[in-house]
């Protein structure tokens, strides 16, 4: 029980973490004008570009954990977030506008991803009479980091600089980042017989540190990627075949 409740509390840490972090300049991005003397529309298209990443990071890097599974996906997605956090912190300078802007991008793509593959952890550690309250507890986490990150940020930038709404939330990534790392484990499992089954991992922390998340192909089945894009085969369109649902 209580390895459950440091990777569930590491999970939820990391989808907070992460999801707050693409719009940090919600509130703030009108500060920017004199900076990068362009116009409040233009501005506003850095938040639309972490936008646009929330939206299209599920699609494009999601699909990764089932070559290396969630918890290393969950990972390199927080450092990811965590740098591009630095990177909109250091354009500061009237020409820094483009990378911004990219690092918005970036961050919307990476930082959302913890908030996707999260709750597959609940599924697969919580019976079914638990998963209600463990589900509450990380969609109110999430929904808070939706609206907080934002909301922070402006109290923030009424006393400090605009690039500290970006500087502040390394703290968060960097515990989440730690937490996942040291706590976190694989644990998805294949309900198809046809796939092969894992080998166990190492138990000692390092080498077992080491096969999660460098790069963490160990954690998956021979063949699990074959799951995203098998073809349906003599299955009618409402078939409710183990392959179909």
């Amino acid at each position: 029980m209580r390895k459950k409740i440091l990777i569930f509390a590491s999970i939820c840490l990391a989808g907070f973490a992460g999801q707050m972090s693409p719009n940090s300049n919600q509130l703030t991005f009108i500060l920017q004008v004199p900076t990068y003397h362009k116009t409040q529309a233009d501005l506003l298209n850095s938040v639309a570009a972490a936008l646009a990443g929330w939206v299209a990071g599920p699609f494009l890097i999601a699909p990764l954990a089932a070559v290396v599974g969630r918890s290393s996906v969950i990972f390199w997605s927080l450092v990811a977030t965590f740098a591009c956090q630095i990177w909109a912190g250091e354009m500061t300078g009237p020409n820094g506008y483009i990378g911004f802007t990219i690092s918005r991008l970036f961050c919307g793509l990476f930082g959302v991803i913890p908030a996707i593959l999260g709750a597959g952890y609940i599924i697969d550690m919580f019976y079914l009479h638990q998963r209600g309250k463990a589900f509450a507890i990380f969609e109110v986490l999430i929904i808070f980091a939706v609206v907080g990150g934002g909301t922070l940020g402006g109290f923030i930038a009424q006393t400090r600089p605009w690039e500290y709404v970006f500087w502040w939330t390394l703290g968060p990534l960097g515990a989440a980042i730690i937490s996942v790392f040291l706590f976190v484990e694989d644990t998805g499992f294949s309900r198809d017989s046809a796939i092969i089954k894992r080998p166990n991992l190492p138990h000692g922390l390092v080498a077992n540190r080491a096969a999660t998340f460098f790069p963490g192909t160990k954690t998956q089945s021979a063949g699990k990627a074959k799951e995203l894009v098998r073809p349906r085969e003599n299955c009618s369109p409402s078939c409710l075949c183990r392959t179909c649902r």
